[in-house]
């Protein structure tokens, strides 16, 4: 293994026993771009540039980093180039195939996606994000064989949990007590918690685990006996599993049902359209499904509009839009206000679409061009009923108005 090799792959210790080993010259290629992955590793993105501007630029490492950038700055066609480039320079270079397929993916090229992941999994089989993103991009296709390399999730993301209990294998549940552990987003628990009624269906007295803000929402979702907090103390059970490996364990995202959550529209609301824009920061293809507030602007000429989006900060973009969730402490608190006030909702893909969608809010769902696996395996009308699609053509303008029409016949 090469002193490079060794780093990208964590192996700190090893890099530095391979560098001293090979006799790596100070101020040689090898060295400099060590430095470089080292800086990029602490974060220091600019510092990392003008380590490579003294690189040669044929190396494969050096166009995978190239590469990085590019993808950063929404250079696509030039990342993909120099991820290209990389595995040229050295076809069994697994990050570059894996960092290529991403990128593919991000851009809708799925079958070259799967193709570049699927060669980053056979160079290194036991590498657990290029397994899990083969994963995604396999259940994008519509393939729900995909479930199976998605497990991977867990190690890739340093987030698996070992309890003493056997995780469930999908045998009989019958007078079990059963802990289902949500997942990821607010939007992903929302939606995966409805196999409590699968499960409690089975015979099963349902325990879940969800983040705070969806504790007391969750103690309405048909099939619940018992909510917890994630990472707080639960009381014994007997089997579990994480919420989203559900539809691998029960033959697919169909055999999760329509929403089952106990609360839901009385009537109309009293005029009010609900905008959401933007979904959590942290999740990384958010740059692509956010909508722009200037785009927002047929919406808010045509109707009496107020926000969602949590956690706004003053001067930001759309702040001058009435804030809807104004003491609201979770979300049960901010559905009840939605079943209670508004007409509609616009949204982009967000928690706030999947609570409007499990609560009956009539709601027109706008998706990022490349929008995320769950919408293509199923249309979101078959999760939510009362989901209208409008798919973002990569311009988001053109979309709001076609959002705006929409809006119109729903109301």
């Amino acid at each position: 293994m090469t002193p490079l090799e060794a780093f990208e792959q964590g192996n700190f210790d090893e890099a530095v026993i391979a560098l001293c080993a090979n006799g790596v010259q100070p101020f040689s290629q090898d060295a400099k771009v060590l430095h470089a992955m080292a800086v990029l590793n602490k974060g220091d993105e600019e510092a990392t540039k003008t380590i490579l501007s003294t690189c040669s630029e044929d190396d494969p490492h050096v166009q995978k980093m190239l590469g990085y950038f590019a993808y950063n700055e929404d250079r696509y066609g030039e990342a993909l180039s120099h991820y290209r480039r990389s595995l040229e320079l050295d076809p069994n270079y697994a990050h570059a195939a894996h960092d290529l397929g991403v990128a593919c993916s991000a851009l809708g090229l799925h079958h070259e996606a799967r193709k570049y992941l699927e060669r980053a999994c056979q160079i290194r089989p036991d590498w657990a994000l290029a397994r899990m993103d083969l994963g995604i991009v396999k259940l994008g296709a519509g393939d729900e064989s995909g479930w199976i390399d998605y497990e991977a999730r867990h190690e890739a993301r340093g987030t698996k949990v070992n309890y003493e209990v056997p995780e469930w294998d999908g045998s009989d549940v019958s007078g079990k007590r059963f802990f289902l552990l949500a997942e990821q987003g607010f939007g992903d628990q929302i939606q995966f918690l409805r196999y409590a009624k699968n499960l409690s269906d089975m015979g099963a007295r349902v325990l879940v685990g969800v983040s705070e803000k969806l504790r007391r929402f969750a103690a309405l979702q048909a099939g619940v006996s018992e909510v917890y907090v994630m990472g707080k103390q639960v009381a014994p059970f007997d089997v579990w599993a994480y919420a989203m490996s559900m539809p691998r364990l029960m033959g697919g995202l169909r055999s999760m049902g329509g929403p089952s959550v106990r609360m839901g529209r009385r009537g109309k609301g009293n005029g009010l359209i609900g905008l959401n824009w933007k979904g959590n920061p942290e999740f990384k293809a958010e740059k692509f499904r956010r909508i722009p507030v200037p785009a927002l602007a047929p919406i808010l000429k045509d109707h009496r509009c107020v926000r969602l989006p949590f956690e706004m900060m003053n001067g930001e973009p759309g702040c001058e839009i009435p804030d809807f969730t104004s003491g609201c402490f979770d979300f049960l608190d901010t559905g009840m206000k939605m079943l209670d006030h508004l007409d509609a909702l616009v949204t982009s893909c967000s928690g706030i679409a999947h609570l409007a969608g499990s609560i009956g809010i009539p709601t027109v769902l706008c998706l990022p061009e490349n929008y995320d696996f769950r919408w293509k395996i199923e249309p979101p009308e078959f999760y939510y009923p009362t989901h209208v699609t409008v798919v973002n053509t990569s311009n988001w303008d053109e979309t709001m108005e076609r959002a705006n029409s929409r809006l119109k016949d729903i109301l």
